[in-house]
């Protein structure tokens, strides 16, 4: 009885070297898919020793900290503290971002600057019940200038977008317990109401064909609101009707 128990104890050891075996290659392919695509495409360069992998045995979890570099062919420099980039075993089709303490500089408007404590991206290729393939969540989000004082806060920002055809992209953003650093002049230290900030829409496109989509620039034309809720210290302003409005003018 004892020894049918140990074979089974070293089958199951088995097993699971080398399903880590598998694992531990997987997990590099993925790391090196990361570093080539965000070199590419952002001229973000990342040591070896900076990506990590972890979530053995049902997802993957690639980890980076402590990263500081300019956006390609923009003003913008992006900086966090750590990131955590998850896909799981069993669908790679979605791919959930966290980062902590992300922060973005602008090199041509330095005054304005945008720093939250947390960040949440869900990223889906084949949204369920057509819900939307991106969901963003900020978490004391603030815009701020080169003397750290507060222009634009708010407690959360949520922000969504999926395709809803070729030629449009639904969108939606909402931002909880806004707060603007003029207005709290004007509301006073003891304003308890909560401001808040709803809008949602259709961006309309240039029509562009799937296959040349990714070689080629989308060019904004339209914004369609079809909700918009904002109740802001002495403004409160709501409508639920469809009103475009044309961007190239």
């Amino acid at each position: 009885m004892k020894k049918k128990i140990y074979t089974f104890i070293l089958f199951l050891l088995a097993i699971l070297v080398v399903l880590y075996f598998v694992w531990t290659l997987a997990a590099n392919i993925q790391g090196e898919a990361l570093k080539r695509y965000l070199r590419s495409e952002w001229s973000l360069n990342l040591d070896d020793g900076s990506i990590k992998s972890d979530g053995f045995p049902f997802k993957f979890v690639l980890k980076v900290s402590n990263l500081q570099s300019p956006l390609k062919s923009t003003p913008l420099t992006l900086q966090f503290f750590k990131l955590d980039i998850v896909r799981l075993i069993y669908n790679f089709s979605d791919v959930i971002v966290f980062a902590e303490k992300p922060s973005i500089t602008n090199i041509d408007y330095p005054e304005f600057n945008s720093s939250s404590k947390k960040l949440k991206v869900s990223i889906s290729n084949k949204p369920f019940s057509g819900k939307f393939r991106l969901i963003s969540e900020l978490q004391f989000w603030q815009i701020s200038n080169v003397k750290k004082n507060k222009i634009v806060e708010a407690e959360k920002v949520i922000f969504a977008l999926k395709d809803a055809d070729e030629e449009k992209l639904d969108f939606y953003v909402k931002a909880y317990n806004l707060s603007f650093g003029f207005l709290d002049k004007i509301q006073g230290n003891g304003f308890q109401e909560r401001n808040e900030f709803i809008i949602k829409g259709k961006i309309q496109n240039s029509t562009i064909d799937k296959n040349e989509a990714l070689n080629k620039i989308i060019k904004l034309e339209t914004l369609i609101l079809e909700q918009l809720d904002i109740d802001i210290g002495f403004l409160s302003l709501s409508c639920n009707e469809m009103v475009p409005l044309n961007l190239s003018e």
